[in-house]
């Protein structure tokens, strides 16, 4: 292993010319000397493929991929990583942003523990550009690689590891994203099955409350489910998680009762963190107190 190996930073986008400037600006101002960023454009018809263009002919480290159409969200993230040519490896959103020494505080932590198969920057939640929170930190230190899928599945939030430094290699061993809900969830349990995962406390990732899971009309237009499926995600999501513990290639090695014993455990959390929190939203959302509720805890969670 070299002192500083390639580091990969995919960027998948879609018509957000403005956010693409700062998300890429993020990256190569970063301070590790390895490092590549690889944007991949999904048939934008805004000013991103002349941003793109122009920032792969100004720095060699830019590589700029185009989609003739529109392959969707999940196999655009799934094309940054197969064109990354980097040892390790992360991805960053089209409207977020890297805080400064991020790659290199992670890459260093990566390297330094080889039991680790993740490292990730504490999330940073911003609304209309000011702070809204700070996710809670995910750190899976078990021993046990069933133990750290169980801890994730009683920690994860908003899934910020998601977007933390993986080794390559290990991310193509695992399942790759699906266009269904909480595929981002269950990438990231298969790779905490494959070592320990880490969230350091001193840089930081920025980003924007939005996108296709910020209310259930979204995830309902994002993944062609009904109302009554999108305002029930959390089974959805429980079901996702029992099932790929069952069949998924991930957890092929382990016998059948360790997988049920394992998949219903994480179903059980994900129904018991979330539903009294989904239906207590709709009961606020109907009196009309959800705006006003949702603002008094983000203020605690500063």
């Amino acid at each position: 292993m070299t002192e500083h190996p390639l580091v990969s930073v995919g960027l998948p986008t879609f018509n957000r010319a403005a956010g693409l400037q700062r998300a890429a600006a993020s990256v190569l101002t970063q301070s590790w000397p390895s490092l590549e960023l690889v944007i991949s454009d999904n048939a934008s018809s805004d000013e991103t493929e002349s941003i793109g263009r122009a920032l792969a002919d100004g720095d060699a480290r830019v590589r700029y991929v185009r989609h003739e159409a529109n392959l969707g969200a999940e196999a655009n993230f799934r094309c940054a990583l197969e064109e990354a040519r980097g040892e390790l490896f992360m991805w960053l959103a089209d409207d977020d942003w890297l805080g400064p020494g991020t790659v290199s505080a992670c890459a260093r932590r990566l390297l330094e523990r080889p039991d680790h198969a993740l490292v990730c920057p504490r999330s940073r939640y911003l609304r209309d550009g000011e702070t809204a929170f700070w996710e809670k930190p995910v750190n899976l230190q078990q021993s046990s690689p069933q133990a750290r899928v169980a801890a994730f599945y009683r920690t994860v939030t908003l899934n910020g590891p998601f977007y933390g430094l993986m080794r390559r290699e290990q991310l193509l061993r695992v399942p790759p994203l699906r266009a269904s809900i909480a595929a981002d969830w269950l990438l990231v349990a298969s790779i905490a099955r494959q070592g320990k995962v880490a969230t350091l406390p001193d840089v930081e990732i920025n980003r924007s409350l939005g996108g296709a899971s910020r209310d259930a009309t979204s995830l309902g237009r994002a993944y062609g489910l009904s109302p009554r499926e999108a305002r029930n995600w959390h089974l959805l999501v429980a079901r996702a998680a029992r099932r790929e513990i069952l069949d998924g290639d991930s957890f092929a090695d382990l016998p059948r009762a360790e997988r049920q014993l394992l998949g219903c455990t994480a179903a059980t959390l994900v129904v018991a963190r979330f539903g009294w929190k989904v239906w207590l939203g709709r009961l606020l959302a109907g009196l009309g107190l959800f705006d006003r509720a949702r603002g008094a805890l983000e203020r605690r969670r500063r």
